[in-house]
C-alpha cells in the first residue's frame, strides 16, 4: 500500500511539472528575440531531439529553417530542416510555408536550383491554397519563367490569375508582366495591346 501510495504521489507531482518541451521553446524565441540564432536553433534542435512527440516539434523544425534561411545565410541547413517539416508533418500548419520558404532558397541557387523550385511551385498549385498563396504563387512561377526567357509558359501562369482571380490586386502586374514578355520577344503590337488593356482597366478607373 506504501508504494501504491508513493507512485500516485510520483504521478500527481509529474503533472504538476511544466510542459519541458513549451519551457524550452519558449526559452529559443526568447535568444531570438535577443538576436543569439545561433543559441536559439541549438534550442529549437533539442527540443526536437529530447522531445520528439512534443507538439511543437513542427514549429521548431520551421523556426529552426527560418533561421538559417534569413538570419544566420545558411541555405543547406535551411533546405535540411524545412525537407524534414515538409516529409514528416505533411499537414502541419507550417507545411504550406516550409515549401514556399523551400522554394526560396532553391530560387536562390542558380539553373538547377531554380528548376526545384518551379516543381515545388507546380506541387503548391496541387494543393486548396487561400487566394493570396494562389496569386503569389501563380506570381512567383511567371517570375522564373520570364528569367528563364520561357515567355509563353510565364503567361500562362499569368492568365490563369487573372482568370482565377479577376479582382486580386496583382492583375494589374500579371498584365504587366504579359506585356514585357512580348516586349523583350520583339512582339510590340501585342505589348502595346497589354499595356494598353492594363491602362483602360485599372489606371481610367472604368473597372
Amino acid at each position: 500500500m506504501r508504494l501504491f501510495a508513493i507512485l500516485i504521489v510520483s504521478i500527481l507531482l509529474s503533472g504538476c511539472q511544466p510542459n519541458q518541451g513549451k519551457v524550452m521553446f519558449d526559452r529559443a524565441i526568447e535568444l531570438w528575440q535577443e538576436d543569439k540564432h545561433e543559441e536559439a536553433v541549438q534550442n529549437f534542435i533539442a527540443l526536437t531531439k529530447a522531445f520528439p512527440e512534443d507538439a511543437l516539434v513542427d514549429d521548431s523544425l520551421f523556426w529552426i529553417a527560418n533561421i538559417y534561411e534569413l538570419y544566420l545565410h545558411d541555405q543547406e541547413q535551411a533546405i535540411r530542416y524545412y525537407r524534414s517539416l515538409t516529409k514528416s508533418f505533411d499537414r502541419s500548419e507550417y507545411s504550406l510555408r516550409a515549401l514556399k520558404g523551400l522554394a526560396r532558397v532553391y530560387y536562390s541557387q542558380g539553373d538547377e536550383g531554380r528548376n526545384k523550385a518551379i516543381l515545388i511551385y507546380q506541387k503548391l498549385q496541387t494543393k486548396d491554397l487561400k487566394s493570396q498563396d494562389f496569386e503569389e504563387n501563380q506570381i512567383a512561377l511567371a517570375t522564373i519563367y520570364l528569367e528563364a526567357k520561357q515567355y509563353e509558359k510565364a503567361r500562362v501562369e499569368l492568365k490563369q490569375l487573372i482568370e482565377k482571380l479577376p479582382n486580386s490586386g496583382l492583375v494589374p502586374k500579371a498584365y504587366h508582366m504579359i506585356g514585357n514578355c512580348f516586349y523583350i520577344e520583339g512582339r510590340k503590337d501585342l505589348a502595346e495591346i497589354t499595356f494598353s488593356e492594363v491602362e483602360r482597366k485599372f489606371q481610367n478607373g472604368k473597372e
